[in-house]
């Protein structure tokens, strides 16, 4: 401030902003008296919305699959109708066949989805408040009665306090949790005051070249490892007898059709990029599925 804020004549004020290059404030001044201290003013730029991205994302809408019509097409195809004597072509087969099963039926499609920065300790409860202040503001807005500015005022206040409790309750059981852990404590800090974390890796305008020459670095040290690691003289090492059990397990008995569908069916629903169809639609389709599958196994296990 260049000019007294106090009735006295004194200058007692600071007035701070952020340093951005977006925000253009005039030079604050002091307006009108309230006690023995003014309000000070100035006038800021108008402040435009930063613009929303939008991120692209590949999908499949597999509630769309008829699941009768997918097993009939399983059925139908050379999956189910060839007999496999080389393990590795019906698996291949099996990859392909329901691969080509799922883009008939499920098509990929690409659509643009809006990513909304948020909160994790922002609940439905404090959705719902907002709806009845946005609610009740509206309703102010419109027939300006005193009454209803009561009654927004009420659950304005009631909204904001939820809010600052809620948060310093969040943030202070998150606080309180990783007392014991210096990383996740230092972490929890950084977030709440947005410090920006240095990287840890080394300067670089590309991460391919920077990935290789880590590599440079390291390979020929692992290869040296490996070719005098055989040299090695050991003293002092004591005789270590091996008790080998009695029992081998030189045969298994091969797999049922039934104890590979308790398998398929017992286990979890996750999937990855490399399975040719989701996990979830596999066991909706494994009733045409189950012989091949089985066959796939056994005859891995016999090193077909």
């Amino acid at each position: 401030m260049r000019v007294p804020t106090h009735r006295a004549g004194h200058t007692l004020d600071l007035f701070i902003t952020r340093d951005r290059t977006d925000l253009k404030v005039s030079e604050p001044y002091a307006s009108f008296y309230v006690s023995d201290h003014s309000f000070v003013e100035c006038r800021v730029s108008s402040i435009t919305k930063p613009p929303v991205l939008g991120k692209e994302l590949s999908c499949r809408n597999l509630r769309s699959i008829d699941i009768e019509q997918f097993k009939q097409d399983i059925l139908s195809s050379d999956l189910c109708n060839t007999e496999w004597t080389d393990v590795n072509d019906a698996a291949q087969c099996y990859n392909q066949t329901l691969s080509g099963l799922l883009d008939k039926h499920a098509p990929v499609c690409n659509k643009t989805v809006v990513s909304h920065p948020g909160v994790s300790w922002y609940s439905k409860e404090l959705k719902s408040v907002k709806v009845q202040r946005r609610k009740a503001e509206r309703t102010w807005c419109k027939d300006k009665c005193p009454e209803t500015e009561t009654e927004y005022h009420k659950i304005r206040n009631e909204n904001s306090k939820r809010l600052r409790v809620t948060r310093c309750r969040y943030h202070s059981n998150h606080i309180v949790e990783a007392s014991g852990n210096q990383k996740k404590l230092f972490k929890i800090i950084g977030d709440l005051t947005k410090c920006d974390r240095e990287s840890p890796l080394p300067e670089h305008t590309d991460i391919v070249k920077l990935a290789n020459d880590f590599q440079d670095f390291y390979a020929p040290k692992v290869d040296l490892i490996r070719k005098n690691i055989d040299n090695v003289q050991l003293s002092n090492v004591p005789d270590v007898v091996y008790n080998h059990p009695e029992v081998k397990f030189d045969y298994f008995s091969p797999l049922s059709e039934k104890e590979v569908r308790d398998i398929i069916m017992s286990s979890s629903s996750s999937s990855c990029l490399s399975d040719p169809i989701p996990t979830t639609l596999l066991k909706q389709c494994l009733d045409p599925l189950v012989p091949v599958i089985t066959k796939i196994v056994i005859d891995r296990e016999a090193g077909r």
